[in-house]
């Protein structure tokens, strides 16, 4: 047992199933505990379980307990270990390694993360005004503008971790990468971000994060015109966009933490006007009516 590997029954095992686990990726190993191969495979599975902890989800199940499980997911051989997917399942065949199965899960995570490649001069501006009108949007599912993860690096695949954060609080919190281009266009780039997000610097795009370098991790929305989060000269109109930036390690879940902050300023700027005051009201005008 570990308390990485999730233990599933014949009961819990529905949440698995594919409608019931949405944008989670799980492995599950199907297994005997008298079987002499399972029980040489139970140290890699933990320390699989152990590398992929908060980015997917690592389960296990006793088939000479739950036969039922065992025939419907054809198994025969142990131990079987199934990758399941937002688009469904496969078996892991040949040499189950722990490196062979993290990479697979990290390899299977869903990305609901909005990229902008800043690549090039004419690439520069066109993504410029794409970011623009991505945080600009007020759509309440997608757009940038009530809140979103603004990530800026100087690479250009996204990141396991960030992929898993991004199914995580899908629905909860829009994400986005920008990536910041080397070369001539590299200046401009970084530039053009301080002007787009007033008050953050983006160094050379090579360090840690914690010097003003990418990759800069911000919880961003669409500020007031004029306002404080405008960042512009009197008189001046353009993009106005807030953000706080995350000052701390780039580890799961110190960052996950940080999101989920961002998260909830986002549906409380989503909430409708007076909506918490205007339930109480209502019961109070239900008890005078009633009184009468």
């Amino acid at each position: 047992d570990s308390d990485d590997v999730l233990q599933l029954t014949g009961k819990t095992f529905k949440q698995v199933g594919r409608e019931a686990r949405g944008s989670t990726v799980y492995l599950v190993n199907f297994y005997v505990n008298d079987d002499a191969a399972s029980r040489e495979f139970a140290e890699a599975y933990k320390k699989a379980a152990r590398a992929l902890k908060g980015m997917a989800v690592v389960a296990a199940i006793d088939c000479a307990r739950y036969p039922k499980v065992m025939n419907a997911m054809e198994v025969d051989t142990f131990p079987t270990v199934k990758l399941l997917t937002p688009d469904g399942s496969q078996d892991m065949e040949g040499r189950l390694s722990a490196k062979r199965l993290v990479e697979a899960a990290k390899e299977a995570l869903p990305s609901f993360v909005t990229s902008f490649a800043m690549s090039g001069a004419s690439g520069v501006t066109r993504a410029v005004a794409r970011i623009t009108r991505w945080m600009a949007d007020d759509d309440k599912d997608d757009g940038g503008a009530a809140g979103a993860a603004v990530l800026v690096t100087n690479q250009n695949l996204v990141s396991p971790m960030y992929k898993a954060l991004s199914g995580s609080l899908h629905g909860k919190l829009p994400f986005a990468q920008i990536t910041v281009p080397d070369g001539a266009a590299h200046a401009e780039a970084l530039s053009e971000l301080r002007s787009l997000f007033p008050g953050q610097s983006f160094g050379d795009g090579d360090g840690d994060g914690s010097d003003g370098a990418a990759p800069a991790l911000l919880c961003a929305h669409w500020g007031d015109a004029g306002g404080d989060d405008a960042g512009a000269a009197d008189g001046e109109s353009r993009a106005a966009i807030a953000s706080k930036r995350y000052a701390g390690e780039m580890k799961l879940e110190p960052v996950r933490k940080f999101l989920k902050q961002c998260g909830k300023a986002r549906q409380a700027r989503l909430a409708p006007a007076g909506a918490a005051g205007s339930g109480k009201r209502k019961r109070k005008a239900g008890k005078g009516k009633r009184r009468a």
